[in-house]
Parts: C-alpha cells; structure tokens; sequence
C-alpha cells in the first residue's frame, strides 16, 4: 500500500482582541488522516497580519502557537518550524484520524488601528524524521 499523507487544518478566528494586550485563539484541532507518521511543521505566509481597511499591520513577532515539539508556545517565522514531532498516523481498520488540540496568541501593538486583519499560515506534513520542508 502507498504511503498517504493527509492533514486536515480548521480556519482559526481570534475574534476581537483590544489594541495594546494579547489575545488567545479558540482550541483548534490538527488531524492526521493518512496512513504515515508524521512531523508537522508551520509557516506565516507574510511578516505581518494585514486588512484591507486599516492602513495599519499586526506583525508576526507577536504571533504564536503552541508546539508539541517544544512545549512550548514558538513564535512564528515565514519558514517552516517543527510543532509536532512524530504524530501517529490514522487508526488501522477504522481510518479514525490521530487529532492534536492547540491554540495560539497574538499581541496587537498599541494604538493599532480598528478593522479585521488576516494572514495566510501553510501547515506542511512530512514523514516522521524526513527533511523539514
């Protein structure tokens, strides 16, 4: 049987978070469906969150998610980081998905400016102790 690679990653929405403090993400939930073990690995796709009718932009220096890998909350980069070492692969038989619960944070800089600002994070999966991405 082929090796199959397969991850499933939710829209995560912060909601409101006040200029000048720190907002944490809902819980979301990662899950692997394929049939390999996994390291999973993330990436901003941008140095900052940006809106479409602020001027203003949240950078990623203050933007986090919680690792597996580390224990720890890692602040996120516009290159792949490890935050799940060695997921197991779905259930044999059931197909049942392996399934990690996270969340992240994000500091909004003072007086930045109201309105919705969103950036592109790219989940990549590779086979457990392959090279990163």
């Amino acid at each position: 049987m082929p090796e199959a690679i397969a991850i499933e990653v939710p829209d995560v929405n912060f909601g409101s978070i006040d200029q000048g403090t720190t907002g944490t993400s809902p819980d979301f939930t990662i899950s692997n469906k394929g049939n390999v073990k996994i390291d999973l690995y993330v990436k901003a796709d941008a140095s900052a969150f940006t809106s479409t009718a602020a001027t203003d932009t949240i950078p990623i220096t203050g933007f986090q998610i919680f690792s597996n890998a580390t224990g720890g909350y890692i602040t996120f980069l516009t290159t792949s980081q490890k935050i799940y070492d060695n997921m197991n692969k779905a259930a044999q038989g059931s197909g049942t998905p392996t399934t990690w619960t996270t969340r992240m944070k994000l500091s909004v800089p003072s007086y930045t400016e109201d309105g919705v600002y969103t950036i592109t994070n790219t989940y990549t999966a590779v086979k457990h102790n392959s090279p990163a991405p």
